[in-house]
């Protein structure tokens, strides 16, 4: 059977595990409804997450997918980030507290040079660290569609601000970002990306973008 009237999925906190996603993954190469999927904290393992992206190649609809709190590992940031280059439709990702790690997030920062429909990217308690923040602020310089970047808590230190604020510079579509819980982060440099980002002229560019 195939859907065309369910729109809002919420299955968060009911270990479907990967099975489950399987099953999901399915279910979402054929609807032509669904816009919305939570599925925090079910115990979804990589290769669960990369059935999950691998539909989302074919997708069309899904508009937000929250994978908060689930194990996807590296396979499956890596498998999100194909999702990211050829995906138009997926507004929303939450990937916090999933083990993605660094090379994970170089991933999706490699995935996000070429979207150009992802608005909010949740990356909350991966432990990226500076490497990451790098990776993420390269990638910045590039997008021009995301709004909102969640980093809490993820060992940010001078190095990674000193990253993002200089993609700051560049980019003007970035409206928020998530930076508490950066115990290593100096207060100076965070206080100037908040400066930096509720600048009135990139309001202006973005409203004129």
């Amino acid at each position: 059977k195939v859907n065309t009237t369910l729109r809002v999925l919420t299955l968060s906190g009911n270990s479907i595990k990967t099975r489950g996603a399987l099953a999901l993954a399915d279910a979402l190469k054929g609807t032509t409804a669904l816009t919305t999927l939570a599925l925090h904290d079910n115990s979804i393992d990589p290769a669960g997450v990369v059935a999950l992206a691998d539909a989302l190649n074919v997708n069309t609809t899904l508009d937000e997918l929250n994978l908060m709190s689930n194990p996807a590992g590296y396979e499956g940031a890596q498998a999100l980030a194909g999702v990211l280059k050829v995906n138009t439709s997926l507004t929303q990702l939450n990937l916090s507290f999933a083990e993605i790690g660094l090379d994970g997030i170089r991933a999706l920062a490699d995935g996000l040079m070429v979207n150009m429909s992802l608005t909010c990217l949740s990356l909350m308690g991966n432990e990226m660290g500076s490497a990451g923040a790098v990776a993420l602020a390269g990638a910045l310089k590039v997008n021009t569609v995301l709004t909102e970047l969640r980093l809490e808590k993820n060992s940010l230190d001078a190095e990674g601000a000193s990253a993002l604020i200089d993609a700051l510079g560049v980019n003007k579509s970035l409206a928020k970002m998530g930076l508490i819980f950066n115990n290593a982060l100096p207060d100076e440099m965070f206080d100037e990306i908040k400066a930096l980002l509720a600048d009135p002229a990139r309001a202006a560019a973005r409203e004129a973008a």
